[in-house]
């Protein structure tokens, strides 16, 4: 019987080695499973987004919004899990995975944080400047009627005019000419804190976006002291 050649013992080899090297690949990639369940809370209510770990490996999932997860890839044999979630104290499951999947929950409760004390101290603002008294009338909340910067750029007036007309007690004449209701004389007018003559002082002439502010007393008894006299 003629023997075979060598190169058909060599291909015989190699093919056999193949077939070997095939048959442990299948059985590695068999040798994983998925671990499967659910992350809730201490009342059972389902915790979204919660992380699963196998430890001491690479593997890990998100959670569901409603708290399902599925790590895939476990092998085979015991296991380590860890869940995970902010707001509460992490859980660790011990498992054994086997062919055809493991299914484990986890129940995770609350960690509370305690942070340090606050503590809150009112006081009045002090204010600086040319305008000091005026924000400090209008803080106290004074008798006074007052308008604002930000009031006058909500309103996007034309003249200052049309900003005294939502005054309270505020009637706007022919002319542009500021009468307070059941007088007939014009009021006085102060400047930064500065008497204007006595008589009609043409408002309009002042642009809406160069006032700061406007307080506004229908009478001489409600104005600060300083407003009670032309000087």
């Amino acid at each position: 019987m003629a023997r075979p050649s060598n190169q058909h013992i060599v291909r015989g080899v190699l093919a056999l080695s193949v077939s070997i090297a095939a048959a442990r690949a299948a059985r590695a990639q068999g040798s994983t499973a998925t671990v499967s369940g659910m992350v809730n809370d201490s009342s059972g209510a389902p915790i979204a987004g919660a992380e699963v770990a196998a430890l001491g490996t690479s593997l890990r999932t998100r959670g569901g919004e409603r708290g399902e997860y599925a790590l895939v890839g476990v092998a085979f044999g015991e296991a380590l899990l860890e869940a995970r979630r902010l707001g509460f104290r992490p859980e660790t499951l011990r498992v054994v995975v086997a062919d055809g999947g493991t299914s484990a929950s986890f129940t995770l409760r609350l960690n509370p944080t305690v942070l340090a004390t606050v503590s809150v101290h009112g006081g009045r603002q002090r204010f600086q400047g040319r305008l000091a008294g005026y924000y400090e009338r209008l803080q106290s909340r004074a008798i006074g009627f007052f308008i604002t910067r930000e009031d006058i750029d909500r309103g996007n007036p034309r003249q200052l005019t049309d900003v005294l007309r939502r005054a309270p007690g505020v009637d706007i004449v022919r002319g542009g000419r500021v009468r307070l209701r059941g007088r007939a004389c014009a009021p006085l007018v102060w400047i930064d804190g500065v008497a204007m003559p006595a008589g009609e002082v043409d408002i309009n002439s002042f642009a809406p976006s160069s006032i700061e502010g406007i307080e506004l007393y229908l009478s001489a008894s409600g104005a600060p002291a300083r407003y009670q006299a032309t000087g």
